[in-house]
């Protein structure tokens, strides 16, 4: 199961709490996936959970994965993209790009939107 809105929910909790109790927090670094599974968030077996913090002197960027379809244009398609021509391959640029936008907004905050992956308060990195 992919980042759902019921997962992004759950780890919006989490964090709030991580925000406000220091023993969670640690516990959410050191072992978040089981902090969610047993929050109610579902993960496949195969998918890794990372937690980074934000310091004073380090932020953390994530960039979300590509689009399968990446590298996968063909020479139309690619002339299309450059063109700024509607393809499949630009809808994911713009969906990506979204997901940036709704992550870098979540930094700042205690709620998750509706990106691919969320970063907020201390960073939570899901891998989908």
């Amino acid at each position: 199961m992919g980042y759902s809105k019921k997962n992004r929910a759950v780890a919006a909790e989490l964090i709030a709490k991580a925000t406000q109790d220091l023993q969670f927090r640690k516990a959410f670094i050191d072992n978040p996936k089981t902090l969610l599974v047993n929050a109610g968030a579902e993960f496949d077996d195969d998918v890794e959970i990372r937690v980074v913090e934000n310091t004073d002197k380090i932020r953390y960027v994530l960039l979300p994965a590509l689009p399968s379809s990446v590298g996968d244009l063909s020479d139309e398609q690619l002339a299309l993209v450059a063109g700024g021509g509607s393809t499949a391959a630009n809808q994911n640029v713009v969906g990506n790009t979204e997901a940036v936008a709704n992550v870098v907004g979540a930094t700042e905050g205690a709620a998750v939107n509706d990106g691919a992956v969320a970063t907020i308060a201390v960073g939570v990195v899901v891998a989908t």
